[in-house]
């Protein structure tokens, strides 16, 4: 276990989420679905609510990882975890139940955070710029525990299913929330419409073919 030392800031805004925001998404979705996590957003190009500083949000680099119902155990448990292996995953600012811990205080601990928000719904979870690039659902897992994505998949039938298939499905729910994908571990016509908009999304053949270059893109390893 290892402290991430130092703070990035935003500087302007981008027109999509970071790589390892989403793999930080799909990890959080896959951990903790079964007890109420849900994904409450990661690209939102603002100032902090109630300053001027702009939001990591801005530049896709901050997730809002949703916990239902509110202030619930889990959520203490997984910043604890993002805390201790901070250094590990380069995450550089954990906010949650109206407390903040922030590698430019790296061994402050968590401090009374005063913001408006008190963050009893949601732990907002900041990436360095090398982890917002590079973070991958795998490294997550592997650090943290959790699903680790399989290395290979190629879903080419329309009517596989099992886990392989839930774990894609999780992915592509980080990435698309608004288009309610189940996870239901079934590749059927909604999933592989959600893998075609992926792929279009990131200049990919939208073939539907889960293969190297479209686990890549979804940070699935």
């Amino acid at each position: 276990m290892a402290l991430h030392v130092g703070y990035q800031g935003a500087t302007g805004c981008l027109p999509d989420a970071q790589p390892g925001a989403r793999a930080l998404m799909a990890w959080w979705l896959a951990r903790f679905g079964g007890r109420g996590a849900i994904n409450s957003g990661i690209l939102n190009c603002r100032p902090v609510v109630g300053g001027t500083a702009r939001s990591l949000h801005s530049e896709g680099r901050a997730a809002d990882l949703g916990v239902r119902p509110v202030n619930a155990a889990y959520g203490h448990e997984a910043a604890s975890l993002l805390h201790a292996h901070s250094g590990e995953l380069g995450i550089q600012c954990v906010i949650w139940s109206r407390g903040i811990w922030s590698g430019s205080q790296p061994n402050a601990g968590f401090r009374l955070y005063k913001g408006q928000n008190p963050h009893l719904d949601h732990l907002h979870v900041e990436l360095s710029w090398p982890s917002a690039r590079t973070l991958t659902q795998a490294r997550i897992a592997q650090v943290l525990g959790g699903v680790i994505p399989v290395r290979v998949l190629k879903l080419k039938n329309p009517h596989m299913r099992g886990e392989d298939v839930r774990r894609l499905q999780i992915a592509l729910a980080a990435r698309f929330p608004s288009l309610g994908l189940g996870i239901d571990g079934t590749f059927g016509p909604k999933t592989d419409k959600a893998v075609k908009k992926f792929q279009r999304s990131v200049n990919l053949t939208p073939d539907g073919d889960v293969g190297p270059r479209t686990r890549a893109a979804l940070g699935l390893g």
